[in-house]
């Protein structure tokens, strides 16, 4: 919640990137933080931002996982509450390029 009032004090940042910085915990159960928002409601960006800070968790934590280690397990942990659309994205980025 303090992220919340450090970003309504600040005049200078857009309305809609309020929205994404305040709904990025959300989750497509609509089970997510702070307000359970249904996936509807969810500004597209947050969804994004969701998957990208969930990846990121993975990768960097103290025990990390490989970039596919990670997609597998987001993919059987996640597949609920994480946006498949931006979650297939992000696996088509580690998709080894054809020549």
């Amino acid at each position: 919640m303090l992220g919340h009032e450090m970003i309504d004090e600040i005049e200078a940042i857009p309305d809609d990137v309020r929205q994404i910085i305040k709904q990025h915990h959300e989750n497509c159960k609509a089970a997510g933080f702070p307000h359970q928002v249904k996936k509807t409601s969810i500004h597209p960006m947050a969804k994004l931002i969701a998957v990208a800070d969930e990846f990121c968790y993975r990768v960097i934590k103290p025990d990390p996982a490989t970039p596919m280690a990670a997609l597998k397990e987001m993919n059987a942990d996640c597949a609920d509450i994480l946006d498949k659309e931006f979650v297939n994205a992000l696996v088509e980025l580690f998709k080894p390029s054809e020549l």
